[in-house]
């Protein structure tokens, strides 16, 4: 087995398991901040596949360049969650989707 190969299968192994981790942090947990950390997980997996997703395919840039595109909108997605969670827990005083009973529509 080539050094490429190799190098596929334990980066592949490393996404699975960044994005099993962020899915479950936003299936099995109520606290909507641990909920939102899930998500940013599941964009670094998405990340690291597209950075290596460039390198396998002989294009670094477009994998760097599309890699810095979802750190920018992860970052404004993250800022906007972040000031929603905050305005939850000032309002409600929790942030255990649970307890928050107000929310529904």
């Amino acid at each position: 087995m080539s050094d490429a190969a190799a190098n596929w299968i334990w980066v592949s192994a490393a996404i699975a398991v960044i994005a099993g981790l962020g899915i479950y942090g936003i299936v099995a947990r109520r606290n909507l901040f641990r909920m939102l950390m899930g998500f940013t997980m599941l964009t670094k997996a998405v990340t690291l596949a597209f950075v290596y997703g460039g390198a396998y395919w002989m294009n670094p840039g477009l994998g760097q360049s599309l890699a810095i595109i979802i750190i920018v909108i992860e970052a404004a997605v993250t800022a906007v969650g972040m000031s929603m969670i905050v305005n939850i827990y000032r309002h409600y005083g929790a942030v255990d989707t649970s307890q928050i009973k107000r929310l529904r529509g």
